[in-house]
């Protein structure tokens, strides 16, 4: 059983989560984002897909394969993700800025670059 903190913490980190996911897929067009009715999200990411959905305050990755990990209560991979990810979009969006003519002749393709090699971290803990 989660204390009160531990709740809060674990939820604040899954809607910072959210939200950046939501940033990453409008820009990147990596993945898709439905809004009704559970402002769901999924990034493609590291040969999988990032599943986020705050109605029901899911954090769920997919390696690519059959396989699902539920992350809804991993706090520390929560974080993970989201420092991770917002290094990538980071660098993204940087290289945007910087290589117009190439991201505007393939947008996904130039995304791909950043948000495709592995979260090592994934990889260790589950065995992605």
């Amino acid at each position: 059983m989660l204390s009160e903190k531990q709740y809060r913490d674990l939820f604040d980190a899954k809607q910072e989560l959210h939200k950046l996911l939501r940033r990453v897929v409008v820009s990147t067009k990596l993945g898709r984002q439905r809004k009704q009715p559970d402002d769901d999200i999924e990034l493609e990411i590291s040969n999988g897909r990032l599943g986020s959905c705050m109605r029901h305050e899911q954090v769920r990755y997919y390696p690519g394969g059959l396989n699902e990990y539920e992350l809804d209560r991993d706090l520390e991979m929560i974080r993970y993700l989201t420092e991770e990810i917002n290094k990538r979009f980071q660098e993204f969006r940087n290289a945007r800025d910087t290589n117009k003519f190439e991201y505007v002749n393939g947008k996904k393709k130039f995304a791909q670059k950043f948000f495709g090699p592995q979260l090592n971290k994934i990889e260790q803990e589950y065995g992605g």
